[in-house]
């Protein structure tokens, strides 16, 4: 399988290298710069000088540069947010700003700087650090799902889930995005961010639910019972009841589980579209973007609808009106990660998985789901081709044929890995700078 691969993957490079020098189009390439992966890597002037001589030099266009990341902390002085001072036990230097360094050096060189913001999470689950392990418990979301190590279901805070086998653990410790006070607090740090820095571009993250298993709080039971226009008596079985089938948790629908999956993405909806309120009442001229996962066709559990007002999702799961819960035409562009290790839909196949579990294949239901609305930058995920640099570099030119743009993710993997040059080959064989 292994020399299969490496075959198929010179054929591919080959092909579409050709492609790419007749076709010759213009590609927009933002490297992601993950806040607390890159604290050592970025803090210092030099430091950051360094990173994007290099840049600049492999042909990328912007950065994105977080600002709040997964614990909630900020690194900026905030009247709101929890401020950064140590990560992994090491102090952060809060006489440094990262951001408005960036800015600074960026311009210098020509390169974009994107402010990127992870809206709804507020808390480091492996750290067991940020404002819903501390200041605001009752802000975290609630979850429906079964333990690892456990036979039945049951409510579990996110803070106390250890491995569901609904969704599964991860980093991110979530809010509810259906709390009042939650939208709230993350609608003022974001006032707070545009009048501190007035930034040219900014990026969300994270504006969504946790992932099917959210949200079962009382809060959220009354809201939807005011959506559905009626009493509960079953919750949340009304909604769906889990089983577990071995080593997986099985969804049996209840009574009212499109209208859920319908309603959680109008919530999420509902709050970008006041984020995007928030900024244009600012400055109209900031150019907004929204990171997603590729995989549409499942990426209703996390009660997110990232494509256009006109596509009409062809799935089980989805009410007719489904589409009204969509929002691409908000946004200025969007990028979707394809975040696989199989590069083409045949390999995809061979694993059998479906063909949007990909790099191909999520480029294609990008494009399908966002139906010419806003352009779309796929994203590619440098980590999983670790010591496979001809397939990362086959992964971004599979991107950058299909989409107007590419995200590379993350600079803390692409400094681990060396693959300036990589990317400088790649990107060497488009016009880059495409406009929003």
């Amino acid at each position: 399988m292994t020399n299969t691969r490496f075959i198929i993957t010179v054929i591919l490079l080959i092909t579409i290298s050709s492609c790419t020098l007749k076709k010759g189009k213009d590609k927009y390439i933002i490297l992601w710069i993950d806040a607390t992966a890159n604290l050592e890597n970025l803090n210092s002037r030099d430091k950051v000088k360094d990173i994007l001589l290099k840049t600049k030099k492999a042909g990328i266009d912007a950065v994105a540069v977080g600002i709040k990341p997964l614990s909630g902390h900020v690194l900026y002085p905030s009247k709101f947010a929890p401020r950064l001072t140590e990560w992994k036990g090491k102090p952060v230097d809060t006489d440094f700003d990262l951001f408005a360094t960036v800015r600074e050096e960026g311009l210098n060189l020509g390169i974009d700087v994107h402010l990127l913001i992870m809206a709804f999470s507020e808390g480091h689950k492996l750290f067991k650090a940020g404002p819903i392990y501390d200041k605001h418990p009752e802000w975290q979301t609630l979850c429906y799902d079964i333990e690892s190590d456990e036979t039945e279901p049951r409510l579990i805070p996110i803070t106390e889930l250890r491995h569901g086998l609904l969704t599964p653990s991860i980093w991110a410790g979530f809010t509810n995005p259906v709390n009042p006070e939650v939208r709230k607090y993350e609608l003022s740090v974001l006032r707070e961010l545009l009048e501190y820095y007035h930034p040219d571009r900014i990026i969300f993250d994270r504006i969504r639910f946790n992932g099917l298993n959210s949200d079962f709080t009382d809060l959220t039971k009354k809201d939807f019972e005011e959506f559905i226009g009626t009493t509960l008596n079953r919750w949340p079985e009304d909604v769906f009841e889990l089983k577990r089938s071995g080593d997986k948790a099985e969804v049996i629908k209840g009574r009212y589980y499109e209208d859920w999956l319908f309603f959680r993405a109008k919530v999420i909806r509902d709050f970008l579209n006041e984020a995007v309120r928030v900024i244009r009442e600012f400055d109209s001229e900031i150019v907004i973007g929204d990171y997603v996962g590729s995989w549409y066709p499942t990426y209703y559990t996390y009660g997110v609808n990232w494509g256009s007002i006109k596509y009409f999702p062809p799935f089980p799961w989805a009410r007719a009106d489904y589409n009204k819960t969509a929002y691409a035409e908000m946004l200025d562009w969007i990028s979707v990660g394809c975040y696989f290790p199989d590069l083409t839909k045949s390999e995809a196949k061979q694993a059998g998985i479906p063909f949007w579990e990909s790099v191909e294949g999520g480029m294609e239901v990008a494009n399908e789901a966002i139906d010419g609305a806003i352009p779309v930058y796929g994203a590619v995920y440098a980590e999983n081709f670790a010591g496979q640099p001809e397939r990362f570099k086959t992964a971004m030119q599979i991107i950058l044929e299909r989409g107007q743009g590419m995200k590379i993710f993350d600079l803390s993997q692409i400094i681990a890995y060396d693959w300036w040059d990589e990317i400088d080959e790649v990107l060497s064989k488009y016009k880059t700078k495409g406009k929003h």
